[in-house]
């Protein structure tokens, strides 16, 4: 039995790379097939709006990937996807879905040595990424900006780790003009680096990043000032005399909306990951995790809370918490048991 599975492990070791770009690519199509079939277009920012500049704000204020689509179809190549808005967007989610679970795999490798199990791991981000954007809830908006907007969240938690200025504000730049939630990761900055960095180079990082923030937005505003809409925020469709506060508000105090949407969040992973917030050893993932009050707060202002999506660029953060206190709780509770059950496997085989 033990030759067995060290020769399984070692035929996986050499391929792990190709089984994980297969997977992934089926896995990435599966997924993206889901989110355009049970998706539906917001009639203020549908795709073909926001190719033409003609989407209400806030929602033309999120220009990167009509701007690259618009710029692909500029090139006019010889090429028939090249030549399709609707392909075109189809490919750009294809591709940032793909390299959304590629880059996850790498922030894994920090936190879990073993190639395979990160490789495993990461997979896992579908289940999670299914819950918030294709499963039945009360709204189910398509939008082309969601899922680069988890690639950029997770490439800035990388670089923030690393501590990687340079690659960090080209990031953060190129992040905020496709979604405005790129300042969330300041935050995690913010409290990632309180008690363990000089308050001078704190404050001169998070002004700094502010003022690209504010540049980027006012830059944008003044672009599209002449767009319907609201203006720097969305209001509240259902009813404009009603802010998303007080509606937000009303809707959590209704105990009965919470199994409905706020459970299934993340695929229920958040509930754990609160419960077990003092198993996280790794300190990094433990103050970036209070993210979430001002990522909520925000939230609470601007968006309907019951929407899942908005909750897109956090979930790599919660699944890898959940990740490292799954393994916490292996390790305190279950190892002893394990190690014993594969012992007598190996004896008896």
């Amino acid at each position: 039995m033990g030759r067995i599975l060290n020769s399984f492990n070692s035929i996986v070791n050499r391929n792990i790379n190709s089984i994980f770009i297969v997977a992934t690519a089926i896995l990435t199509d599966w997924f993206t097939q889901l989110r355009f079939s049970m998706n539906v277009a917001n009639p203020y920012a549908t795709c073909t709006l926001l190719l033409h500049d003609a989407a209400w704000r806030p929602f033309q204020f999120r220009v990167l990937i009509p701007w690259s689509v618009k710029w692909l179809l500029g090139i006019k190549l010889p090429i028939p996807i090249f030549n399709s808005a609707y392909y075109l967007y189809i490919s750009t989610e294809i591709l940032f879905v793909f390299f959304l679970i590629v880059t996850f795999r790498y922030f894994l490798s920090f936190f879990f040595n073993n190639k395979i199990i990160s490789t495993l791991l990461s997979l896992s981000l579908f289940y999670t990424l299914y819950f918030n954007f294709t499963y039945p809830a009360l709204i189910t908006c398509f939008y082309p900006w969601d899922m680069p907007s988890i690639l950029f969240f997770t490439l800035g938690l990388i670089l923030l780790y690393k501590k990687d200025w340079s690659k960090y504000y080209i990031l953060f730049i190129v992040a905020t003009f496709n979604k405005e939630t790129a300042c969330f990761l300041t935050f995690i900055y913010l409290f990632t680096a309180i008690g363990k960095t000089k308050p001078g180079k704190i404050a001169f990082h998070c002004f700094l990043q502010l003022v690209i923030w504010l540049a980027i937005k006012y830059f944008l505003y003044r672009l599209y000032a002449a767009n319907p809409g609201p203006g720097l925020f969305e209001i509240n469709n259902i009813d404009i005399n009603v802010s998303h506060l007080t509606r937000n508000v009303a809707w959590l105090l209704n105990l009965r909306n919470y199994p409905i949407v706020f459970f299934k969040s993340m695929g229920f992973i958040w509930v754990p990951t609160l419960l077990g917030y003092s198993l996280i050893k790794d300190e990094f993932i433990k103050r970036s995790l209070w993210v979430v009050f001002p990522f909520l707060g925000g939230m609470m202002f601007v968006a309907n809370i019951y929407e899942l999506r908005i909750y897109g660029e956090i979930i790599p953060l919660v699944l890898t918490a959940f990740l490292l206190i799954t393994r916490e709780f292996f390790r305190k509770y279950l190892s002893g048991s394990l190690n014993y059950l594969y012992a007598s496997l190996i004896k008896n085989a």
